[in-house]
């Protein structure tokens, strides 16, 4: 594996899912939404910080070490219970978002998704400590990615809340 230019795509990738996260706040409608974006926005915009100190630590020292990252998500056991609570107060305050609001939120999962498939192929060519630092962003990554798409599928009302079906159809 080449570290450097794992670093640089991982770059690429942080700094497409923090643009992102900004759009998609700046054209959210609902103010818990759009606080949710903005704080995803800035923690992806400490994700590009952190991997700049490593690139840069990389080029210095030919290695690279892992200091701790922190996360502003919650682990999956708290968003799981959470989202009982989440969604009720969801139902209460939905605004009725435009096709563009949806777009952008989809735009963001998909931005999601891609940054976490990148991690993970990251982390199977790596070893060391540069295998514990992508490991470390798989993990966050994946974090961010459930609740993502929580909120397209909240306000479009498509019956899931963090990938669970909320109601069937077919069964009604």
């Amino acid at each position: 594996m080449d570290i450097a230019k794992t670093l640089k795509t991982a770059l690429a990738f942080e700094r497409k899912v923090a643009e992102t996260y900004a759009i998609a706040a700046a054209g959210a409608s609902d103010p818990k939404g759009k606080k949710f974006l903005e704080t995803l926005a800035a923690e992806e915009r400490r994700h590009i910080e952190y991997l700049e100190s490593r690139a840069a630590e990389f080029g210095r020292l030919g290695a690279v070490t892992v200091p701790a990252l922190e996360t502003a998500v919650p682990d999956g056991g708290r968003v799981r219970r959470g989202a009982a609570r989440l969604r009720k107060t969801m139902r209460k305050h939905a605004s009725t978002p435009g096709r563009e609001e949806v777009a952008l939120l989809t735009r963001v999962v998909r931005a999601e998704e891609e940054v976490t498939a990148f991690y993970r192929a990251a982390v199977a060519e790596a070893g060391g400590d540069a295998r514990k630092l992508f490991s470390r962003f798989l993990e966050i990554e994946e974090g961010h990615t459930a609740p993502a798409q929580a909120e397209p599928d909240s306000v479009t009302g498509m019956g899931f809340w963090l990938d669970v079906r909320e109601f069937d159809l077919e069964s009604a």
